[in-house]
């Protein structure tokens, strides 16, 4: 029901909704070449996205006033949501959301490393074996933490 609600109040109908949300990106500078934007829920296997895209839609929302807001409706690694009982080396200095469908993993967010630089991360993995990439990528936002 809020996805729907979100659609038309974005655009005037929920097909017009992917258009509307993909020509916005692309005037905020987020490479959408090959994306598609299914409805207003993220949850389809319709929609298409990919990492480097994801990433800099994160770096452009980081740049806005009410980037705090908008990083509050993280999760935060070792705390909250999905990655309440993961990362728990990164405790506190991450706020991740993340994905799965059959043959797909992905963890987005904002990764603060020790030397306080704030870091988008975008992951994706699609493979058969998809579920055990958990580790690898729980292994790369560690390094980014670490990293000084």
């Amino acid at each position: 029901v809020m996805a729907r609600h979100l659609e038309l109040a974005v655009a005037a109908t929920p097909q017009a909704f992917g258009p509307k949300v993909l020509g916005w990106l692309t005037t905020q500078g987020v490479p959408t070449t090959g994306w598609v934007i299914d409805n207003g829920s993220g949850l389809s296997r319709k929609t298409l996205v990919d990492p480097k895209g994801l990433a800099q839609f994160l770096r452009n929302m980081a740049q806005r006033p009410d980037f705090p807001d908008y990083l509050a409706s993280f999760p935060r690694a070792g705390a909250d949501g999905t990655v309440r009982k993961r990362m728990n080396e990164v405790d506190g200095y991450a706020y991740l959301k993340t994905g799965s469908l059959s043959g797909t993993r992905s963890v987005a967010g904002y990764v603060r490393a020790q030397d306080r630089q704030w870091w988008a991360v975008a992951i994706m993995v699609r493979s058969p074996n998809a579920a055990e990439s958990w580790p690898a990528m729980e292994g790369v936002i560690e390094f980014i933490y670490r990293s000084r």
